[in-house]
């Protein structure tokens, strides 16, 4: 078990799995494909790597939230629902699941002006699994198992 997944397991066993994240919110695994593979798109998030991601906006549905989260944190709006709308929950978080051919440029925040993510990288499922924040590894395997 590495130190992150460590650390997780202690929080959410002191807490009871409540985290600073406790807004509903909703993201997208974005996947594109290079040559016959897909890989995952991961965002520096400090020292750790993350999924597009966020909180609700009042009136949003949780696809509404995933698609403008998507856009704000790395500018992708071109997106491909080919596997199906259904998410995947991490704690209160719907991940759904869609392809790009775009490639990614982080912006700041236009609420606030400020940078949220250092980078973006497309990974491997293996190695974006590995390098996320534990509580995201499941939204990984939910969309390797879309795309297989």
């Amino acid at each position: 078990m590495s130190i992150k997944a460590l650390r997780e397991f202690v929080y959410n066993s002191i807490f009871g799995g409540v985290n600073k994240q406790s807004q509903p919110g909703a993201g997208i695994v974005v996947l594109r494909k290079f040559g016959n593979e897909f890989r995952v798109l991961c965002l520096q998030d400090g020292n750790t790597l993350d999924l597009t991601k966020g909180g609700m906006d009042a009136g949003e549905t949780r696809l509404q939230t995933a698609v403008r989260e998507t856009f704000e944190e790395s500018s992708i709006d071109e997106l491909n629902f080919e596997w199906g709308l259904e998410p995947h929950y991490c704690r209160n978080i719907a991940m759904f699941v869609a392809w790009t051919s775009q490639d990614p440029e982080i912006l700041p925040n236009p609420n606030n002006g400020e940078y949220e993510h250092a980078g973006a990288y497309w990974l491997s499922f293996d190695r974006a699994k590995s390098l996320v924040k534990p509580w995201l590894v499941p939204a990984i395997e939910y969309a390797e198992n879309k795309v297989r």
